[in-house]
């Protein structure tokens, strides 16, 4: 792997065990999620995605650079197959 991607893979690994990404993680904000999906979203993005596509149920979305993977959550309680992918493996693990 080149010396700059490597570099980028690790910074975000490390980035993805820091206090401000476990303060996305806590129960509160998963909770919230799982109570209103749309909170994943900005409104003006969520309202997109309902004008388009307002039944999200069997639709197969690619989440890439997915982060906290509350937009991955949020798709996925709103019915779609959902497939996360992010360069930092911690992420996705966190995720899991």
């Amino acid at each position: 792997m080149e010396d700059w991607l490597k570099q980028v893979k690790d910074n975000w690994n490390k980035t993805a065990d820091s206090d401000w990404y476990k303060s996305l993680r806590t129960d509160a904000k998963i909770e919230a999620l799982l109570n209103d999906p749309a909170k994943a979203f900005h409104p003006t993005v969520y309202a997109l995605i309902n004008k388009y596509f307002p039944d999200l149920k069997g639709k197969k979305i690619l989440l890439p650079s997915s982060g906290d993977n509350h937009a991955a959550f949020a798709f996925a309680l709103l019915g779609a197959d959902v497939t996360s992918a992010d360069i930092s493996e911690r992420q996705l693990e966190n995720a899991a």
